[in-house]
């Protein structure tokens, strides 16, 4: 919302992205921010669009999407 990425266990309404990963993958991109491309490109984590592009664009989180997709 508002350029801020909200994290939550359960189900958030008007959703644009859900991001998958476990507490495990979570800790390690924490300590090491270089280590978050990698989790995704071994499919440690995973990303799922459910807002279009445009919404993406608009909200400033299209650019976040094409690193990790």
């Amino acid at each position: 919302k508002k350029g801020i990425i909200y994290v939550n266990k359960n189900s958030i309404e008007n959703k644009d992205v859900i991001i998958k990963t476990t507490k495990a993958e979570g800790v390690k991109m924490l300590r090491d921010k270089n280590y978050i491309t990698t989790s995704f490109k071994e499919g440690k984590s995973s990303l799922e669009l459910i807002a279009g592009k445009t919404d993406l664009f608009l909200k400033g989180y299209l650019e976040l999407y094409k690193q990790f997709s």
